[in-house]
């Protein structure tokens, strides 16, 4: 059992409505020594600035969201950001937060576009780079790392940005001022962000225990602030749109596919695995809990440079 939580637990909540409260006790340190390999696995090493996605963590979230996907949503939710930019095979997209290669792979295969991918996560730029490689398509798909919270690319080089949930990597102003030197003249951005909403407490007990899990800066901006920054660089904010509710309803679908997949195929995970598990869905639904109470917020934005 791995803080105070079970594989049973997470069927449990599976089972009542999107909206029932979820509770879990706080406690970080595994409680069975079985849970050890699992814990040291998913563990966020001290000092680092985000938590790291080893191989068992990654073939995991393949198994929720997709293959190359790290949170949900998938290709209809990429092909639904992406389309309003207008993209094509003469169209160059900067990709901040390429996850495992998914949103890459589905951008530049449905549009053609040329992209440029960046994440701060060696392991999963690696296996981005993987994954775009094995669709044939290593000439159009470049993939980068870069420093957390040191967003730096080349200038005036992307005709277009797609941003997801870029606030793991730096702080709004610092994101949207290396957004504004690599954009071209008239150029868009679609952003998808997690954000801090009402009540939200970086000090509180449950936004506590989800930062420990998830590793997101302790102080997240606002959706005010977030659209203040991009109007303070020039950027015509066309669009700020909420979807937290249906983000809660990707969250809670995403594991009872899991679960209920599990549970018919008879699969009975080691005792490392099943810790491996409680844990990514503790993480999971503890967010899911803030997102339900209005804590967090889940916004997309599209705005467009101004010139000059």
């Amino acid at each position: 059992m791995l803080g105070g939580m079970r594989l049973i637990d997470v069927r449990a909540w599976l089972s009542r409505r999107p909206e029932a409260p979820f509770a879990a006790a706080p406690g970080r340190v595994p409680a069975d020594p079985a849970d050890g390999a699992a814990a040291r696995a998913f563990a966020v090493p001290r000092g680092a600035s985000a938590a790291p996605f080893p191989h068992a963590r990654r073939a995991l979230l393949h198994r929720l969201w997709g293959e190359g996907f790290v949170g949900p949503g998938g290709s209809e939710e990429v092909l639904r950001l992406a389309t309003p930019l207008g993209l094509s095979a003469a169209s160059s997209l900067l990709l901040l937060g390429c996850g495992a290669g998914g949103p890459a792979r589905c951008v530049a295969t449905l549009f053609g576009a040329w992209v440029a991918g960046y994440e701060t996560d060696p392991d999963l730029a690696a296996e981005a780079v993987a994954v775009c490689a094995h669709a044939g398509l290593g000439k159009r798909v470049r993939i980068e790392t870069f420093p957390p919270g040191a967003p730096d690319f080349p200038p005036h080089s992307a005709h277009h940005v797609l941003a997801l949930d870029p606030f793991h990597h730096a702080s709004a102003p610092a994101l949207f001022d290396a957004v504004l030197r690599a954009l071209r003249p008239g150029g868009q951005v679609t952003m998808l962000a997690t954000v801090a909403g009402a009540g939200f407490d970086p000090a509180g007990a449950e936004e506590a225990a989800w930062h420990a899990l998830s590793a997101m800066p302790p102080a997240l901006p606002t959706v005010e602030a977030v659209t203040r920054a991009l109007a303070d660089r020039r950027f015509d904010v066309r669009v700020t749109e909420d979807l937290s509710h249906a983000h809660l309803h990707q969250i809670v679908q995403g594991w009872r596919v899991l679960v209920r997949g599990m549970s018919e195929r008879g699969e009975k995970p080691a005792p490392a695995e099943a810790a491996a598990i409680v844990r990514e869905a503790e993480a999971w639904l503890r967010r899911a809990r803030l997102v339900r109470t209005g804590r967090l917020r889940w916004m997309r934005w599209h705005a467009i440079g101004r010139p000059g």
